[in-house]
């Protein structure tokens, strides 16, 4: 750290602590140059979440358009929105494991197979998402009888 007085390099630090509910570290901080203390915060710097379009637009990734296409897809099935927004959440969470870029493609194929829309899948279904299924599995059986 650079000191605000002198520019000097080199410092010690007093004194260590959690601050904004454990998001940051607060460090307070003596100046070996010049004997000025200072204050620094330490955060944890988040990547963004990127999704690659068909044309190679990029923009950031959005839980609400996952959740907005889940709910258009399933308009006529019986899915609460809570359930919409868990599948979302997972979707999110597998994909934040495969890095900071996807395509649109790789967000549409565990939302589709979420939504029974192929019977085969390259993430596990939850248990929530295993009775969404089987809740749609009923309610189609029932429209056909």
């Amino acid at each position: 750290m650079r000191c605000p007085r002198c520019s000097g390099v080199e410092d010690r630090v007093m004194d260590s602590r959690t601050a904004e509910e454990g998001a940051a570290i607060r460090r307070r901080r003596e100046c070996l140059a010049c004997g000025r203390r200072f204050t620094t915060y330490e955060r944890l710097e988040e990547v963004p979440f990127v999704v690659v379009k068909r044309s190679g637009h990029r923009e950031p990734f959005e839980r609400a358009k996952v959740v907005a296409g889940l709910k258009a897809a399933g308009k006529n099935r019986p899915l609460s929105l809570p359930l919409l927004e868990q599948i979302a959440a997972e979707v999110e969470e597998t994909l934040r494991l495969e890095g900071s870029e996807v395509t649109s493609q790789q967000v549409a194929w565990p939302c589709w197979t979420h939504c029974g829309g192929a019977t085969t899948s390259p993430i596990s279904a939850s248990p929530a998402c295993t009775k969404a299924l089987l809740t749609q599995a009923t309610f189609s059986a029932r429209q056909a009888c």
